[in-house]
């Protein structure tokens, strides 16, 4: 019971308050590059390709297991970011986030339907 309230406190900022999107270049490896193709077959909504061949991936939907493997053998970035989806946002939410990604096009990244921003950024946001 003392180490449930702490991991709770984890799961929940890791899940809804931490950046939980991670980039994954695709590995020259076969079997790491099978694992990475298998983990964006499984999870299409949550693996968003990008323009150089890599991929955004939203580690707090995957399974542990998925997770694990990607991180132990380092196929994702140590780096975080925070995705934003222009389509499941209202249309008011749409508007502000429009305006915080126009005047800071210089940090703010765009994929498909995501923008997108680095955990190492968002102190430079205006």
């Amino acid at each position: 019971l003392e180490l449930t309230v702490p991991y709770i406190a984890k799961l929940a900022v890791d899940k809804y308050i931490y950046p939980s999107w991670r980039i994954a270049q695709v590995p020259d490896n076969e079997t790491e590059k099978t694992l990475l193709f298998k983990i964006k077959d499984a999870y299409p909504s949550l693996v968003v390709p990008l323009e150089d061949g890599s991929y955004l991936i939203d580690m707090s939907e995957i399974d542990n297991e998925d997770r694990h493997n990607l991180e132990k053998l380092g196929l994702v970035s140590d780096e975080r970011y925070l995705a934003i989806n222009q389509n499941n946002l209202s249309e008011q939410d749409y508007k502000k986030v429009k305006t915080i990604v126009t005047n800071n096009k210089n940090i703010f990244k765009q994929t498909g339907d995501y923008d997108f921003i680095s955990y190492s950024s968002l102190g430079e946001l205006n």
